[in-house]
């Protein structure tokens, strides 16, 4: 029969080891998966907020798209760009200082077109020049100046030999 300082020492270490078993064997198990879990919660709320964020600009996007589209559609169907750049060029008074316009067009996209004018001017003072660009890159007719190279003309102080490029979207 164990004296009553053995059975205590007994139940003590009895305790001790069952209270070690159910911690290595049901506690930190459990612990590890919520740290687990909890990691995995933190990622995808990350996630979220980035899906989120895309959307908000997937939305710009798309609203900026439908005015773009509809800012092309005013224009009409009929709109030239080389036919336009004529125009402007005679009304802007530097028809005589145009050498050379070339107009090409590439697919972009099934809906969508790229119309470009290389242009080549000649003698033209900064004054004209940025009058006629001025003119040119109005926000209502979605046209982009594209490679601008100037030139001083050494006989003729203050004027340039300017080229550059005009290009748009076209609805196909």
């Amino acid at each position: 029969m164990l004296i009553k300082r053995e059975r205590i020492a007994l139940l003590g270490g009895g305790t001790f080891l069952f209270i070690l078993l159910l911690y290595q064997f049901a506690i930190s198990p459990v612990r590890g998966r919520m740290e687990i879990l909890e990691g995995r919660i933190q990622k995808r709320e990350e996630a979220l907020k980035e899906i989120t964020k895309l959307k908000s600009e997937y939305l710009a996007l798309r609203e900026n798209l439908k005015s773009v589209e509809q800012g092309l559609a005013a224009r009409g169907k009929d709109f030239n760009l080389f036919s336009f750049l004529e125009k402007l060029t005679v009304e802007c008074g530097i028809k005589e200082r145009l050498s050379s316009m070339k107009p090409r067009e590439r697919p972009v996209s099934d809906c969508y077109k790229q119309s470009v004018v290389e242009i080549k001017l000649k003698g033209i003072d900064l004054s004209e020049l940025t009058a006629y660009l001025y003119r040119i890159e109005n926000p209502n007719r979605f046209l982009t100046i594209n490679n601008l190279r100037l030139k001083p003309q050494r006989a003729s102080p203050g004027k340039v030999e300017v080229s550059f490029e005009i290009s748009t979207l076209i609805l196909m």
